[in-house]
């Protein structure tokens, strides 16, 4: 295996490619430029909407700073649309678990989204499984310069070839180190061209158009017969890219293949492979179109109602419109406007989809005839699973076939939920129930059709058994290989959610938000606990949710089921659209077990989102709510309060914040009320009006219900309607999800523990334990000063601190592993967060298996080791460190170091920052805590007690507590940062050192 490792940037070559020819935008429209404040540093290419891949190097922590320009020719931007940089996520390729920082990759999602035209266009990328062998022709694009090394205006391309990875590494003999897996080489000697340094991060293809790699870098410009470019290869990072921009292919596994004209098959045999069909066998099929061209497919189920999926409908209802009664994709039948569409409230698209169905209402009503009719439904208790044969129709335009393509209708085995779920657990986790899956087998017939090119998109395609509608086609993966099942939505899971939104008598005509029903108008004085949790993409409010930290909001788990870019929060306000403050939502914590029941009712609908700017809690229009504890009951009679904004009375949605007087419900007759729908499930409350003629809505959903002034519920759901006597309001019950609040809260970043003061305020008091932080006080520290300091990163990016203690072992806290071996990475060796050193895969995960919250909320046994697939190779930047025996004490007073980075007084640093402090006697420390229990068993303290002012907190979790160079503590908790009278606190490691031999193989 050959290694080379070259220089990121040198003088003299800014935005550079060398030679090649001057190009129109159109050309490349895949194009952009990255820009440093009034600066072009590097190219990229569109993924999607909002995501620009790129070279790592070509950004750096300030991404305020960074913009990217896109649909124009020209250096300087002129005719472009600028995008305003807001998340950078890394990744780096690597050998041996070891990482070179100047080959890493870096995904650069923009605000406001990229709109597509004839210059900004996404580019395709190869699939993860594309081999890119010698000889093989490669185009380049980016600014630079011309063949007399003038720089150019205006945007170039050029060409080259792959190269051998021998003749790549002697070109640069003698210089650099060797070649990773997942780069390779390009040589432009032949045309005279080359991508130069400034055009890191350049789009790379193959002749059919397909990004096959990114530029990185090159010694030197204009020279491509001595030094060949050097390639970071796309296929290696595919499945990174799928999961960061939070794509899904959507390709269908049977994009029903044509079978080749002329034929004289058995038509039986025809429609096996993928073949031609006639409206007349499947008078329910519908396309869906978008601005005027196919988007998707969809099945008729009534005169108004037209059933398919969300993603399929997600955008503007006036793009929309449905084509019925033909077989041809753009000619013949009716065309319907959409009058309404009603998605799935529990939509969710983060990696898989998830209740995945739409129904769009036809604006004028469909007339019935052979060529177009309703299909039936599977009755709701049906489970089609393994032995079943379904049809699947569907359209698929082919790149290369002139003519109006036809319906095609293609035969397939459902395989089982089980061997569905084996195949796709490690790709996407855990799926969720309501899904059918149909097998992808390579067979002569052709039944596996994706081999063919098809341009359109067979999502909401019809799965029919025995006559049925059985499916809703949503997902599939790898479409070219076979094994990878594709993923219908269930329609007997839906049914009664499909009966419910689609019949007039069953729900009024628009409850597509939530209402207080006969609530009055009140002030956020009033609640002032109380936020809107706004969609980002419309500016407008979707669900209600309560403060419970500086960072965090409580809300209903069906209220999240995008990802942080898709949200905002105002709070203190009393107006949903004004005032008060907005903050960018960066974390949405849902419940790992969340999921709709038959009837669509959610469970376990409880979700945390963390925000960037933290509440400023006054007191007036801003205060944390008090939880219900674990176990604490809501008792059947006692009065209650639920608040929220939506829809009023009247229809209106009501501007200003709304609240209701109501009781609970005992569980029994809230039980009896749902019968027919599947009962309450647990962890869940009821609560009413005596008259039954106030409620609260779906629109309300995630927003408090307060017992005795402390939040006792989350509005989650109600019966088929609003405010009807005999169906009481749902609520997700806080004392259930307590301890999973507090849990998520402390593991990702802060939980608050709300301590009941014996005749206080009735608002109690308010503490905030820290599990991460930050070195408040510190100062800029270098890795050879601590080189057995590890940043450890969770899905590419830092989570906590943690140390070196084996050539495979770290040492952590306890509450920093939450997640899976997989999902974790060790960065080493740099005082850079996120930058340089070497990143290594974690193979396993050994926490303390009596780690727990006590009951007050605080970390116990908070210790864990990791261990790394490939070892630390020790120098100067990677070392173990010693650690204190079994019962050796850390004496109060003496000094000690803790590192890590984290926020800053002034902010986020990416350098390694450090801080000394005192240890202080557990005794102290004991009496500091009082009110919390005390100091658990097997922890210390370290702060300048009485004085404050330097302290480890927030981000820092899991790092080193030295003395004199051992390891004395793991950082686990606090109360808030560098207080004067709470000290810091650690898992002491003398407690825990014969576990940590055990485990660590000491």
């Amino acid at each position: 295996m050959y290694r080379l490792l070259l220089l990121v940037a040198l003088a003299g070559c800014s935005h550079a490619l060398y030679g090649g020819q001057e190009i129109e935008i159109e050309s490349a429209p895949h194009q952009v430029s990255i820009w440093e404040r009034l600066h072009p540093q590097c190219g990229g290419s569109i993924v999607n909407e909002e995501w620009v891949l790129s070279l790592s190097s070509c950004v750096d922590a300030f991404i305020e700073n960074f913009k990217v320009v896109a649909g124009s020719k020209y250096t300087d931007a002129r005719g472009g649309s600028e995008h305003q940089v807001v998340e950078a996520v890394h990744h780096a390729f690597g050998s041996g678990g070891m990482v070179d920082s100047s080959r890493e990759l870096v995904l650069l999602r923009v605000s406001p989204p990229i709109s597509f035209d004839a210059k900004r266009q996404p580019v395709k990328l190869v699939d993860a499984d594309y081999k890119l062998v010698p000889g093989q022709k490669l185009s380049f694009s980016g600014y630079g310069y011309t063949d007399g090394f003038v720089k150019s205006p205006t945007l170039r391309s050029g060409s080259g070839n792959s190269i051998l990875l021998e003749d790549c590494v002697k070109a640069y003999e003698g210089r650099f180190g060797s070649l990773y897996p997942g780069l390779a080489c390009s040589d432009g000697s032949a045309t005279g061209t080359s991508a130069c340094i400034g055009d890191s991060g350049t789009p790379v293809l193959l002749e059919d158009g397909r990004l096959v790699a990114v530029s990185t870098t090159r010694y030197s410009c204009g020279k491509p017969s001595e030094e060949p470019d050097v390639l970071a290869l796309v296929a290696k990072v595919r499945s990174w890219i799928k999961i960061v921009t939070n794509h899904v292919e959507t390709c269908h596994t049977y994009r029903l293949r044509r079978p080749p004209r002329p034929s004289n098959a058995h038509p039986k045999t025809r429609i096996s492979g993928g073949s031609s069909a006639d409206i007349q066998n499947h008078p329910y099929q519908v396309s869906i179109n978008a601005y005027g061209k196919y988007r998707c497919s969809g099945a008729i189920i009534s005169r108004d109602w037209v059933l398919t999926t969300v993603h399929c409908a997600s955008i503007p209802r006036e793009s929309l419109s449905v084509r019925a009664g033909t077989s041809q994709l753009q000619n013949g039948g009716t065309v319907h406007s959409i009058a309404k569409v009603i998605d799935h409230d529990h939509y969710t698209s983060q990696l898989a989809r998830f209740n995945d169905v739409a129904l769009l209402k036809l604006a004028e009503p469909l007339e019935f005839d052979e060529t177009t009719q309703p299909i039936e439904l599977v009755e709701a208790k049906v489970s089609i699973t393994e032995g079943y044969t379904g049809v699947i129709s569907g359209w698929g335009t082919k790149i290369d076939d002139p003519e109006l393509p036809r319906l095609e209708a293609v035969t397939t085995d459902i395989m089982s939920l089980s061997d569905c779920v084996d195949v796709y657990h490690t790709r996407f986790g855990r799926l969720q129930p309501g899904i059918i899956c149909a097998k992808n087998d390579k067979k002569p017939s052709g039944a596996a059709a994706c081999s063919e090119i098809w341009a359109a998109d067979d999502s909401g395609a019809p799965l029919v058994v025995d006559g049925k509608l059985a499916g809703i086609f949503s997902w599939g993966y790898k479409c070219q290989q076979p094994g990878f099942p594709s993923v219908f939505m269930e329609v007997a899971y839906y049914r009664n959610w499909i009966r419910r939104n689609s019949a007039k008598s069953i729900l009024p005509e628009d409850i597509s938000m939530g209402r207080i029903i006969h609530g009055e108008t009140i002030t956020i004085e009033t609640a002032p606990h109380q936020v809107s949790i706004i969609r980002a993409a419309t500016d407008r409010h979707t669900c209600g949710g309560s403060i419970i930290s500086r960072h965090y909001v409580l809300t209903a788990g069906h209220c999240a089921g995008g990802s942080a870019k898709d949200y905002k929060v105002r709070s203190g306000s009393s107006f949903w659209s004004r005032g008060g403050s907005v903050h960018r939502v960066v974390e949405v914590i849902r419940h790992e077990d969340y999921h709709s029941t038959e009837t669509g009712n959610p469970v376990h609908d409880v979700a945390l989102m963390r925000v960037a700017e933290p509440f400023d809690v006054d007191g007036e229009t801003r205060k944390f709510t008090v939880l219900f504890e674990s176990r604490e009951a809501s008792k059947a009679g006692r009065a209650a309060v639920v608040t929220g904004w939506g829809k009023t009375e009247n229809g209106t949605l009501a501007d200003q914040l709304q609240s209701l007087a109501i009781a609970i419900v005992s569980r029994g007759r809230c039980e009896k009320a749902y019968e027919e729908l599947g009962g309450v499930p647990e962890g869940q409350i009821c609560a009413a009006h005596p008259t039954g003629l106030k409620d609260m809505c779906n629109g309300d959903s995630g927003g408090p219900l307060l017992v005795g002034g402390r939040q006792a519920g989350i509005v989650s759901w109600s019966g088929p309607g609003c405010a009807l006597p005999q169906y009481p309001g749902v609520y997700t019950e806080v004392a259930a999800y307590r301890q999973w609040i507090d849990e998520h809260m402390l593991s990702l970043l802060t939980f608050v523990a709300l301590v009941a003061a014996a005749n206080a305020d009735p608002l109690y008091k308010r503490y905030q334990i820290f599990s991460k932080g930050r070195i408040m006080g510190g100062e800029n520290a270098v890795i050879e000063t601590y080189p057995y300091q590890i940043s450890l990163e969770l899905y590419g990016r830092h989570s906590c601190g943690g140390s070196i203690v084996s050539k495979y072992y770290i040492v952590t806290a306890g509450h920093c592993v939450n997640g899976s071996a997989e999902d974790l990475t060790v960065r080493a060796g740099s005082s850079i967060l996120g930058k340089g050193g070497s990143v290594h895969l974690v193979d396993k995960i050994v926490r303390h298996e009596k780690y727990a919250l006590n009951e007050s909320g605080i970390p116990i046994h908070d210790v864990a080791v990791l261990r790394v697939k490939e070892p630390f190779l020790f120098d100067d930047k990677r070392q173990p460190i010693n650690l204190y025996d079994v019962g050796e004490e850390a004496k109060a007073g003496v000094m000690a170091v803790v590192t890590g980075w984290g926020k800053t007084a002034q902010g986020c640093p990416i350098q390694l920052q450090t801080v000394s402090i005192p240890i202080v006697s557990k005794e102290l420390c004991n009496e500091a805590y009082k009110s919390f229990g005390g100091l658990p068993e097997g922890q210390i303290c370290a702060a300048y007690y009485g004085e404050g002012g330097k302290d480890a907190c927030q981000g820092d979790s899991g790092g080193p507590l030295t003395i004199e160079g051992r390891l004395v503590g793991i950082v686990s908790w606090g109360i808030d940062c560098a207080q004067a009278d709470y000290p810091g606190v650690y898992t002491e490691v003398a407690t825990y050192r014969d576990w940590i031999n055990e485990h660590a193989e000491l």
